[in-house]
């Protein structure tokens, strides 16, 4: 599904879900000929509605020690008269920075650049969460190499609590199975 495919879903909707909700996504959406994350077409799949305010977040982490300027980026895809809408927000972080989303998702919407309630206890932040499985025939080698992944990747901090998330606000995880060859 297309972020064009999205607004239109969006646009033709009578009723919507009364809270909102930000979704984390793996790459920067600023354009309607995007394709929507996946986690955007379940929760239509599932539910058949949307949330009023639909917020994609993307973080990239430039080459520089600390940004000074253009911090954010918003892509209004769909802003509705009556409140509400879908957006794209890409936001920037240095290497030495310790990347607070939670923290600049609040002040963007304190200063009413996306729609967003300033509320933080009325958003639900939803991640994307990869369940690996290994290819039916792999080498001893690759299998080696595959553990050694799912090992560390065990031990480690996820994304989501590394970007502040879930601190204030709910946080939801969806598991997407990955078969890895």
């Amino acid at each position: 599904m297309t972020m064009a495919e999205l607004v239109e879903k969006y646009r033709a909707s009578k009723s919507f879900i009364d809270r909102s909700a930000v979704v984390m996504s793996p790459k920067t959406l600023t354009s309607l000929d995007d394709r929507a994350p996946v986690i955007a077409q379940m929760m239509w799949d599932r539910c058949g509605v949307l949330p009023r305010h639909l917020i994609f977040v993307e973080v990239t982490h430039v080459k520089t020690p600390y940004v000074e300027d253009n911090r954010y980026r918003v892509t209004i895809f769909h802003r509705a008269p009556d409140g509400g809408g879908i957006m794209g927000v890409d936001l920037r972080f240095g290497f030495m920075e310790e990347p607070d989303v939670e923290k600049w998702l609040e002040d963007l919407a304190r200063h009413q650049q996306i729609d967003l309630p300033p509320q933080h206890r009325r958003w639900i932040v939803h991640v994307a969460h990869e369940n690996l499985l290994p290819a039916r025939k792999m080498d001893l080698w690759r299998q080696l190499r595959f553990r050694l992944f799912l090992f560390l990747r065990l031990v480690s901090q996820p994304t989501s609590f590394y970007y502040g998330l879930g601190n204030n606000v709910q946080l939801t995880a969806e598991i997407f199975p990955v078969r890895v060859g």
